[in-house]
C-alpha cells in the first residue's frame, strides 16, 4: 500500500485488507515499513485489548522485505509503506511486489498529488480510493480524473465509517460496511494475484 502523503488510510487499508485475506483462509504477514510504526501500534493494540490480529504484522527495512522465509509462511505479504519512501527501498517494494494498491483519498490537490507520483512505480498498479462518497463533487471528479489518465483504478470506493475508526483502535474484525471485503474480493480477481 503506498502514497506519497500522509493521512490517506494506506496502514487501515492494510490492517483492514489483510483481515478480509485472512478471514478467507489465507496466510498474510504484514510488514511495517513506516518509521511511526502504525501497522505496528495496531497490532499492539489488538494484543492489549485481547483481540490479536491472526496474523503477525512485523517491522521492516528495506534490505528484509524480501526475507525468504516469508516466501514460505505467507500466501500475501502486505507492505505498510511511510508516506516518504527512498529510492532504495521504492526499487526494493517494486521488485517483490504483484500489484502496487496506490491509496488516495479524492479531492483535487489530493488527487493530483497521486497521479504525479503513480509513474515512479515500476510494478503493476492501481489506485484504490479511500475516504470516498460516490454523491460528493470531490470522488467523481477524482474518478474522472484517473480514468482521462488512462490508469488502473479499483471500482471498489472505501467510505468514510466510523466503524474503521473504531477498528484502528485495537479490533481484530473487518466492519461489513468498510468496502474492504469487496476491495478484496476485486484485488483476488486481478490476473496476477492467485487464489
Amino acid at each position: 500500500m503506498r502514497e506519497r502523503e500522509g493521512g490517506v488510510g494506506k496502514t487501515t487499508a492494510t490492517i483492514m485488507t489483510a483481515l478480509a485475506l485472512s478471514r478467507r483462509g489465507y496466510r498474510v504477514i504484514v510488514k511495517d515499513l513506516d518509521p511511526w510504526g502504525s501497522a505496528y501500534d495496531w497490532n499492539s493494540r489488538a494484543k492489549e485489548a485481547g483481540t490479536p490480529l491472526p496474523f503477525p504484522v512485523r517491522t521492516a527495512i528495506a534490505r528484509n522485505i524480501t526475507d525468504p522465509e516469508d516466501a514460505r509462511d505467507c500466501d500475501f505479504l502486505l507492505v505498510d509503506t511511510p508516506q516518504d519512501i527512498r529510492n532504495a527501498m521504492s526499487e526494493a517494494i517494486d521488485r517483490v511486489s504483484d500489484i502496487i494498491v496506490i491509496v488516495a483519498k479524492p479531492g483535487s490537490l489530493d488527487t493530483e498529488r497521486t497521479l504525479a507520483a503513480v509513474d515512479s512505480f515500476a510494478s503493476p498498479r492501481a489506485i484504490l480510493l479511500n475516504f470516498a462518497n460516490p454523491r460528493q463533487k470531490s470522488t467523481r471528479q477524482a474518478i474522472d480524473l484517473i480514468g482521462s489518465r488512462h490508469l488502473a483504478r479499483f471500482d471498489t470506493l472505501i467510505p468514510q465509517r466510523e466503524s474503521v475508526h473504531n477498528a484502528s483502535n485495537g479490533g481484530n474484525q473487518v466492519p461489513t460496511d468498510s468496502g474492504f471485503i469487496e476491495f478484496t474480493s476485486e484485488l483476488l480477481e486481478l490476473p496476477n494475484i492467485k487464489e
